[in-house]
């Protein structure tokens, strides 16, 4: 089982315990090889997903993952330009299209997503 308990937090049932991260203003999860790894301001922790009860994956904000497929390519982008364009989209892949973090959503973001893509910081 997979809640947000508060705005900053990520609670995952993991081999029947409550796991709770607190995440920071851009947390980074990524998943590998059956195993969701989420950094925090304070560590990161690799959580393999087949001890999440469930098997569900949350919706995760991972920096320049817009649309939460877990890697970040032209489909990030084309979520965007959607935004810019006033498709509404889910609150969790509207909050991650800032990809700068300047608390808009622009063409910086897509700019952005692009030096992602290419192995640089944006």
């Amino acid at each position: 089982m997979v809640s947000a308990a508060t705005g900053n937090e990520l609670t995952l049932i993991v081999n029947g315990e409550p796991m709770v991260f607190v995440m920071s203003e851009h947390p980074v999860i990524t998943y590998t090889n059956n195993t969701l790894h989420i950094k925090t301001d304070a560590a990161t922790t690799d959580v393999p997903v087949s001890e999440i009860s469930g098997g569900a994956l949350p919706k995760t904000i991972v920096h320049g993952d817009v649309n939460g497929d877990f890697s970040v390519d032209v489909a990030d982008i084309s979520s965007i330009i959607d935004i810019m364009a006033g498709v509404p989209l889910d609150p969790v892949v509207t909050r991650s299209a800032d990809v700068n973090g300047d608390g808009s959503v622009d063409v910086a973001d897509i700019s952005a997503t692009i030096s992602i893509m290419a192995g640089e910081q944006p």
